[in-house]
């Protein structure tokens, strides 16, 4: 009851089990008279979205060994923050954490400060340390929600007076050459896997996991070559590390789609890991496996892998023929499946100007993308196209699988997991259309220029790939 003179404060609790809840007012006087307020009132129920958390700035540019290096965060949460912390490894070990302080009144929106000790991880030169921020948040509901920063390399400079100036830079076999640096790329495909949000959309998804198979085939082949010294010690050690570094680019692709996460970068630290392993095998004054008999002139180790060349022009134009015909029947499957989706997603709406899916439509899907990957596999692509014939055929194999099973979902009505393998397949084989693009030369996407190295980092590019080339 209300009291004269009170302040007449009361307090309700109800079950949040909904999106929103309405209420209204009513109030009774002592003599039975009614008082209703005629308008609703409503409570909205809103999720506990993540924090985000980004690292502004920090001084491992200029890493030296034994000196702390300096970190600026910045994050946001529509709640509040419970934590905060550094995670940090060596490249392909298991990762410690440091706390992070903070202010509590910036909870929302703060920045923070930390200073990170890498003394602890016996560090020697040209080691990697991957690092990235961590922000929690109070949901005790349905979380704690987690918010992860971009991952961050740190590399351990050479011993004084290596200073990687004893060359050219890598040079020779003419002024047409396209360098390519497998350990450059798996660090740039580290970078920007880590920058993907927890479920990020195929166009962003699709292109990283199409440089993740073209930085495979760059192994795969300079692996190849490795593989024909076999007197060596220093190569067949050189070889093992690159078989390592192929087998995790190929759980980073597969965890890349479906996507995966932790998965696909846990692969990618172990792939940077073997790389760096193999590029500190090499002795300056040691032939890299498998280079060219005038490379090492400029006193730099070298490496040339050579494309394939056809026997004639004529051969060459009609391989190139084969390939744009194998692309436009990858798109009409494309297509045809995109329309195929858009049915599944209608019938399982209910709508009412739905079609029936048909499951042999979808069979036939199936089937025709398996018989395209038999088609593509005899097909004269070189292995630093995104993985070569090999690749190309595996994705048309895994897409038909995929819309096998779909028809399969169909058939017994399960429109929801339909979709999602259909989706999945149509994925996959917009996958296999831009690997076959890149072959082509008609890729959309231009892999740029690894940026300048940092300072010191020289040294380990010089004795391992520095000049790997194509030679025309």
């Amino acid at each position: 009851p209300f009291a004269a003179g009170a302040t007449n404060r009361f307090e309700l609790r109800l079950p949040l089990l909904a999106e929103s809840i309405e209420y209204g007012l009513r109030l009774t006087g002592r003599h039975g008279d009614i008082a209703l307020d005629p308008e609703p009132h409503r409570i909205l129920v809103l999720p506990d979205e993540p924090p985000t958390i980004r690292i502004l700035s920090h001084t491992g540019d200029e890493f030296e060994l034994r000196k702390p290096v300096q970190f600026q965060l910045r994050g946001t949460d529509d709640v509040g923050i419970d934590s905060l912390k550094l995670l940090y490894r060596k490249i392909g070990e298991t990762p410690e954490e440091q706390p992070v302080e903070f202010a509590e009144l910036e909870a929302h929106e703060f920045t923070a400060g930390a200073t990170l000790d890498l003394s602890g991880l016996d560090l020697k030169p040209y080691d990697i340390v991957a690092v990235h921020a961590e922000a929690r948040d109070g949901n005790v509901l349905s979380g704690p929600g987690i918010g992860e920063s971009e991952v961050i390399l740190i590399e351990v400079p050479p011993p004084p007076g290596d200073d990687g100036s004893q060359g050219g830079g890598g040079g020779g076999g003419g002024g047409n050459e396209e360098r390519v640096n497998p350990l450059e790329m798996q660090k740039h495909i580290l970078t920007d896997t880590s920058r993907l949000p927890h479920d990020p959309p195929a166009k962003d998804r699709i292109p990283i996991r199409a440089e993740q198979l073209e930085a495979l085939g760059y192994v795969e082949q300079l692996r190849e070559q490795a593989d024909t010294v076999t007197t060596d010690f220093v190569a067949i050690q050189f070889s093992l590390e690159l078989r390592m570094a192929a087998s995790a680019m190929k759980l980073s692709a597969r965890h890349l789609q479906p996507y995966d996460r932790k998965q696909a970068l846990t692969a990618q630290e172990l792939a940077i890991a073997a790389l760096t392993r193999a590029a500190v095998l090499i002795p300056e004054d040691q032939q890299m496996p498998g280079q060219s008999e005038d490379a090492g002139q400029d006193g730099q180790p070298k490496i040339t892998l050579k494309e394939s060349s056809s026997s004639s022009s004529s051969e060459s134009e009609n391989s190139e023929e084969r390939m744009k015909e194998l692309l436009a029947q990858i798109e009409q499957l494309i297509a045809e499946q995109e329309a195929l989706n858009e049915e599944l997603a209608a019938a399982e709406e209910g709508s009412e100007t739905a079609s029936d899916p048909s499951a042999e439509a979808q069979a036939q899907l199936g089937q025709r993308s398996s018989q395209v990957a038999q088609t593509a596999a005899g097909l004269p692509i070189p292995t630093g196209a995104q993985g070569g014939a090999e690749a190309l055929s595996g994705l048309l194999e895994e897409a038909g699988n995929l819309l096998g099973q779909a028809s399969g979902e169909i058939e017994k009505q399960a429109l929801g997991q339909a979709l999602q393998l259909g989706t999945e397949g149509e994925g996959t084989l917009t996958d296999a259309a831009e690997l076959l693009r890149a072959a082509l030369g008609q890729a959309d996407r231009i892999l740029s220029e690894a940026n300048e190295l940092p300072a010191g980092y020289a040294p380990l590019i010089e004795h391992y790939l520095r000049a790997i080339s194509y030679e025309e």
